[in-house]
């Protein structure tokens, strides 16, 4: 019986991973949306992106005098293969402009 029951844990936290993948995948395809529908607009506050674009794959700091932040999202488990999108942050933590490599 705990083995059943071992089975049925796995495979619901399984449909719940698959789940925050696909709303991972959502946020990214809607950055690409507003970039590519000049949507996304310059001046955003790092913290309006994370809200309607979820957290970046990583956090990078520009070289230079001065240290302005870099956001890179990409899609969910296509890190390696699938384009990236960089979003520029100025020294006020605003956005300042984006890059789609």
């Amino acid at each position: 019986m705990q083995a059943i029951n071992t089975l049925r844990d796995i495979a619901k936290e399984r449909a719940e991973q698959e789940k925050i993948v696909e709303q991972e995948k959502k946020k990214f395809q809607l950055l690409l949306k507003d970039i590519e529908n000049g949507t996304l607009k310059k001046g955003l506050r790092e913290g309006e992106v994370y809200r309607s674009y979820g957290a970046p794959l990583s956090t990078k700091y520009s070289e230079g005098e001065e240290k302005n932040k870099i956001l890179v999202f990409a899609e969910p488990l296509n890190y390696f293969g699938a384009g990236k999108v960089y979003l520029y942050f100025d020294e006020y933590n605003k956005l300042g402009s984006w890059e789609v490599k």
